[in-house]
């Protein structure tokens, strides 16, 4: 029964304030500080096994793109919700000719969850007052959650003489500071540009040679799709 009334009460607030109920999805591309996983590629790469049979670099820890969703609520200027963002980029190391293979591949995967507080502090509107544009400031702190998949081998004439398959987790902070323009479609619809700067305190993977911190701080640019109720 309290939580009949307690959403009640909610519902009644919000229709009161005249708030909507807002659904978002972008996609768009990331840069990552990968540094100490750059290094501790190079240094696997220039010591044995891989530097005596000549391994090389297929992929550095790129930047590459990103999706994110949020839920959230908007009062006149304002609107608050949550979250989510799933990142993903990796390195690898490989040779393969006549007398075996060798590879070694790290697979880095965030999962970030937060609340984001969006500001339009200005919306250009239409003679007849409807909302044609907007441009807005966004604040979003979050955890990162993330993955490491660390799979390798060394095959010489058909023998297996090492493998490697272990999956490894670390959590980190990180704060998400963006600006973007919104175009309104129609009163629901809106269609947005956003570019911001995702800095990261980063997560220390002990288990990996040589210890190296995963830091997903970095440029975001991104567009989507957003949906008011």
């Amino acid at each position: 029964m309290k939580k009949i009334v307690l959403l009640s009460v909610l519902i009644v607030i919000c229709s009161t304030l005249k708030a909507q109920l807002t659904v978002g999805y972008s996609f768009g591309y990331a840069t990552y500080n990968m540094g100490e996983m750059k290094d501790m590629l190079n240094s696997i790469q220039t010591t044995p096994p891989a530097s005596t049979i000549g391994a090389k670099n297929m992929d550095d820890f790129p930047g590459n793109i990103y999706n994110s969703i949020n839920v959230g609520y908007r009062i006149a200027k304002h609107e608050f919700g949550i979250k989510g963002e799933y990142h993903t980029t990796g390195g690898k190391l490989s040779k393969i000719d006549y007398s075996g293979s060798y590879e070694m591949k790290f697979i880095l995967n965030g999962y970030k969850g937060s609340f984001y507080y969006r500001n339009y502090f200005y919306t250009f509107t239409s003679n007849k007052g409807k909302e044609l544009f907007s441009l807005f400031g966004e604040i979003a702190p979050g955890v990162t959650f993330s993955q490491v998949k660390h799979t390798g081998y060394l095959i010489v004439e058909e023998n297996t003489l090492d493998s490697e398959d272990d999956k490894f987790n670390a959590n980190g902070i990180s704060v998400l500071l963006q600006a973007g323009f919104k175009y309104h479609l129609t009163s629901n619809i809106g269609l947005q540009v956003v570019l911001g700067y995702d800095i990261s305190s980063g997560s220390e993977f002990k288990e990996l040679p040589y210890s190296p911190n995963i830091n997903w701080s970095g440029v975001r640019l991104n567009g989507g799709i957003t949906y008011s109720f």
